[in-house]
């Protein structure tokens, strides 16, 4: 399976320039409509690219991480779906494994200093849990999707600026999924993926 969204090397991004990237991290395992729903919002309001940066690995998540190339692979498909596809890009995880590592941090560095802005989205979840203290220098556009979380504590956290934003769609979260297919109950989730799913017998246990 051969897609061209892939970010292989750096000067593939410094090709954008100039430009706003948002940086959407996180396992992905599996990829939903939620996740791409929120990459629309943030192309809509507030950047030029997203670029998908999934964790090759999880140290809290693998005993139930399906293999990277699986996950990339629903990441593409998924994206292609999308109204922006053209402006959705995913790091090879081989150039860089996820947002939570100095070299995605170097990264972002040598970007700003060529006219590309760099901001990194989230949930507002995974700041209400232990999070990696050097990204907190950038700005961060946290989607709250009517969760509960402590705004105070969140902006303590983050040196840049913190943009708060109310994500307008519900979906099913990947644990969810994972639980759905693993007692083999209807999903409510893009054909295509669960067609991937099915073909390639992931998440059979969770």
């Amino acid at each position: 399976m051969e897609f061209n969204c892939i970010i292989k090397k750096q000067s593939e991004l410094e090709a954008l320039s100039p430009c706003r990237i948002g940086f959407l991290g996180g396992s992905f395992n599996p990829i939903h409509n939620g996740h791409i729903a929120l990459a629309e919002y943030a192309l809509d309001v507030f950047f030029d690219y997203i670029v998908f940066c999934p964790h090759s690995l999880h140290p809290d998540k693998k005993n139930i991480l399906e293999n990277i190339r699986h996950r990339v692979n629903m990441i593409c498909i998924a994206k292609e779906l999308s109204r922006h596809a053209e402006r959705m890009f995913i790091i090879d995880t081989s150039f860089i494994h996820g947002t939570h590592y100095n070299k995605f941090v170097g990264l972002c560095k040598e970007l700003n200093s060529i006219d590309i802005y760099t901001g990194i989205i989230c949930g507002s979840d995974s700041l209400m849990r232990p999070y990696y203290s050097e990204l907190c220098q950038f700005d961060h556009f946290v989607g709250t999707r009517k969760m509960e979380y402590n705004k105070e504590h969140i902006k303590s956290l983050i040196n840049g600026k913190t943009i708060f934003f109310d994500t307008p769609f519900n979906a099913l979260s990947s644990t969810d999924i994972r639980t759905l297919i693993s007692e083999n109950k209807p999903l409510e989730i893009n054909d295509q993926i669960q067609e991937y799913i099915v073909e390639n017998k992931l998440y059979q246990s969770s």
